[in-house]
């Protein structure tokens, strides 16, 4: 059965639903909340929405990721570049120091020994250039926090 709206060239077609009685009282309130006409205005009214909902839905997707492409993008800039060249820069420091201490360890004969790890014993002098590394770190980030927040002041 084809019943026909105001408009006579949009047709509507009949059909027997069975729904939950939850959903029932969904639709009646959507109808009386936003003035439809009838129930069946009200299910046409929120499949309008919902499919300009996934339209907004895709949109807002794809603002999304070319909004986290440009932040990351930016973040490589300024801070990840820098802690990459840095660290490449300390990675060379040790790959050298590693060099220097195997030489003294077999210009000095002392290879044949049982080896002492950190977890074992941890020589003063170990534990003095780690403090003095802590220290240097975080000098470094407030530094940086300084930096970062001298950049983000509004200026006068």
């Amino acid at each position: 059965m084809v019943a026909y709206k105001k408009d006579p060239g949009v047709k509507k077609v009949e059909k027997k639903l069975t729904l939950l009685p939850s959903t029932i009282n969904y639709v009646t309130e959507y109808w009386k909340e936003n003035g439809c006409n009838s129930f069946s205005d009200a299910v046409d009214d929120m499949v309008k929405k919902t499919k300009a909902q996934g339209g907004e839905q895709l949109l807002a997707n794809v603002i999304a990721t070319v909004t986290a492409e440009k932040i990351i993008e930016a973040l490589k800039r300024t801070y990840l570049d820098p802690l990459r060249i840095r660290t490449g820069y300390a990675d060379k420091q040790t790959k050298a120091l590693l060099e220097v201490m195997n030489h003294v360890i077999v210009k000095n004969g002392w290879d044949a020994e049982k080896v002492i790890t950190t977890d074992v014993r941890k020589s003063n002098v170990v534990t003095e250039a780690e403090g003095k590394i802590t220290k240097q770190i975080e000098h470094f980030k407030q530094n940086a926090a300084t930096k970062d927040a001298q950049r983000k002041a509004p200026k006068a």
